[in-house]
Formats: C-alpha cells, sequence, structure tokens
C-alpha cells in the first residue's frame, strides 16, 4: 500500500510480501531467496554475521563469536569473529585448548610428541606429557641427553653444572661424569 494515496501496489518480483512497492521493503521471500530485514531485501546469500534460516526465510544472526555461521548455536561456526579461533567442534575461543595451537584464526594439532606447542612441527613444543621433557631445542625427547638432567618437577632438561660432562641435577654435587680438566 501507498502510504500516500492508499492504494495497493504491486510488490517487487524478489518479494513474497512487501510494504511499499520496491523490493527494499521486502517483509518477506519465497524460495530460493532470504529476508535480509536490515537491507530490506530478499538475498540468496545472507550477509557475514547471519546464516539463511530456511524455517521462516530469514537471514539470523550468528552466535557473536561466529563471523559466518550455518546456525544460531556457538558450534556452528564456519569462521571466527575477530582475534579467536576455531575449534575441531566448530565453537571459536580466544585461547585453543591443550595439543593445538592458533594460526589462521583455526586451532591446528601439535605434534604428536607435544603436550602444548606454538606452532607446528617437533620442534615447536612449550610443553611435554609425562615421561618426556622439553629439550633446549623445543623438542620432547624420553631422554636430555649430555650436559642435561631431566627434571622430573616440571618436565624439562635442565642443564648440568659447567664442572660436569653429565648430571642427575643442577649442582656440582649432581655430576655423574665430570669435564676433562
Amino acid at each position: 500500500m501507498d502510504n500516500d494515496t492508499h492504494k495497493c501496489l504491486i510488490c517487487d518480483t524478489s518479494c513474497l510480501t512487501c510494504n511499499g512497492g520496491t523490493n527494499i521493503k521486502c517483509t518477506s521471500c519465497s524460495d530460493p531467496t532470504f529476508l535480509d530485514e536490515v537491507s530490506g531485501k530478499c538475498v540468496t546469500v545472507c550477509p557475514d554475521g547471519k546464516y539463511s534460516n530456511t524455517s521462516d526465510r530469514k537471514c539470523t544472526p550468528c552466535n557473536s563469536t561466529c563471523a559466518t555461521c550455518n546456525g544460531p548455536a556457538a558450534n556452528e561456526c564456519l569462521s571466527c569473529s575477530g582475534s579467536l579461533y576455531m575449534t575441531t567442534e566448530k565453537t571459536c575461543v580466544d585461547k585453543c585448548p591443550e595439543g593445538f595451537y592458533g594460526a589462521n584464526n583455526k586451532c591446528e594439532t601439535c605434534d604428536p610428541t607435544c603436550k602444548t606447542c606454538d606452532g607446528a612441527g617437533d620442534a615447536r613444543c612449550t610443553s611435554c606429557p609425562t615421561n618426556l621433557y622439553l629439550t633446549a631445542d623445543y623438542k620432547c625427547a624420553q631422554d636430555c641427553g649430555l650436559n642435561y638432567y631431566n627434571n622430573d618437577s616440571n618436565n624439562t632438561c635442565g642443564k648440568c653444572h659447567a664442572s660436569c660432562a653429565d648430571c642427575n641435577g643442577p649442582l656440582p654435587e649432581n655430576c655423574t661424569k665430570c669435564t676433562a680438566p
């Protein structure tokens, strides 16, 4: 209906129903389009931050953590907002869970030898699982090797005292093999 003349007008062909005679005043849409209530237009692809809701043929907001989604729930994200990372469960988090690191807005799997890591590969570990030790070159190993000892308190390799070639602790009295004089 035209508000000035009070006469019914034909809706734009893109609208199922409308409030005025243009395609920017659609109030509902027919298949295969969806109503973008912000613009008042029927669209085939909803804008970012919204998904195509087939039950009411509207562009419906995603969960606030999602940049794009295929439903309203937090685990229906296709991409994440801002600096958030997508988990394997399709949720967006500010920090990836243990065993994963954040890259390109996704939580990527750490090397299997790492408990936690900051990137891809076996030399990016930041902590190790039980019975493995974090080496000086950021790998997880069963034994720390010469000049280092297995520090069981934090699963790291500790440096031997300078007088030791090998040791079982950080002090000179922990030497198991002395350096050559």
